[in-house]
């Protein structure tokens, strides 16, 4: 009876050990580098926000971020890895509104707003409406009444069919119900240089892209496409100040797939929260034209909801959807 006691307390023993190893190895998160994938090439704004993040890494996740770039079909290459990667927070990738396209246009059946989890939302750059400095027309109100007086006369340009201010254009024509020639670019640098060139009169792009060429007093910003006026250029109105009902901001965070473990995903929570409100990093992230926007977990989910639906509404109003596929066609 003796020997059965004990046996029976050393296998309790053993058990609790057992569990208390397990408790310690998840406790231990991480243990080793993790891995973000970025779904667009080195150099571009989401590679120097995931590289802004790897300088501090090691300070709050314990372990550093290796930067792994996956570019390819608008990011569907990289975001793909990421759903099919094992679900135990080694493999990160950065999320972006990109990724709540992708699905919306077909050009892949993945959700990926379902089928990843935000871990938190780190810096947005809002779209601008710009003219040249020397425009006649000073302020929104002014473009619209010039586009309504002149039909189809105001040239505009943005960057990639798609693209955010390519769907913020749609809206704007929308709501003002003006009609102006659209020119697309390839990239953000084309329109830009087409636009101060003189070749369009008007031009839908990052404020990244036009932010130093205003300060240079070469470019005026008309409006910004955030909720709010921005800190450094608190003269500029928001769209939604102008009375045109179009909000739409890129913006990038990390995420994760979709059902990693509760206490894995709290660490990786914490740790990119004390990135992100490091002032290091909000310094590095304003040098390169972005703003800092903490969103935890749940404010991100919330939001990719909003936008998922927003988005659709756009795309089919304005008519992208039927453009994409019509580029398809012609392939």
């Amino acid at each position: 009876m003796k020997a059965k006691k004990l046996v029976h307390l050393l296998l309790g023993t053993a058990l609790l050990l057992g569990i208390g190893t397990g408790w310690a190895k998840q406790a231990q998160f991480p243990t080793k580098p993790i891995q973000v994938i970025v779904p667009m090439a080195p150099g571009g704004a989401s590679d120097l926000t995931a590289r802004a993040m790897e300088k501090l890494a090691k300070k709050y996740l314990g372990q550093p971020l290796v930067i792994v770039n996956k570019a390819g079909a608008s990011g569907v290459i990289g975001y793909n890895e990421l759903i099919n990667s094992r679900k135990d927070g080694y493999t990160l990738g950065l999320s972006a509104a990109n990724m709540l396209l992708q699905p919306l246009y077909g050009i892949t059946p993945n959700n990926y707003g379902e089928l990843t989890e935000p871990i938190c939302q780190a810096v947005f750059n809002p779209v601008a409406v710009s003219v040249l400095a020397d425009s006649p027309i000073k302020s929104i109100d002014d473009l619209v009444k010039y586009a309504q007086a002149n039909p189809g006369k105001i040239k505009y340009a943005y960057s990639n069919v798609g693209s955010l201010p390519h769907i913020l254009s749609g809206m704007f024509v929308k709501e003002t119900k003006v009609k102006m020639g659209p020119v697309p670019f390839a990239t953000g640098a084309e329109s830009t240089i087409a636009f101060l060139g003189g070749n369009v009169q008007l031009l839908f792009s990052s404020l990244v892209e036009v932010k130093n060429h205003a300060k240079d007093g070469k470019v005026r910003i008309l409006a910004v496409s955030s909720a709010s006026r921005m800190p450094d250029l608190s003269d500029i109105p928001t769209l939604k100040e102008c009375k045109i009902n179009a909000e739409a901001t890129a913006w990038f965070g990390i995420c994760a797939p979709a059902g990693i473990p509760k206490d894995v995903k709290a660490k990786l929570v914490d740790g990119f929260k004390k990135i992100v409100m490091d002032p290091e990093f909000k310094k590095t992230v304003e040098n390169i034209g972005f703003y800092v926007e903490y969103l935890g977990p749940e404010e991100s989910a919330a939001k990719w909801k909003n936008e998922v639906k927003e988005f659709a509404q756009a795309i089919k109003e304005s008519g992208i959807g039927e453009e994409l596929k019509r580029q398809a066609g012609k392939k």
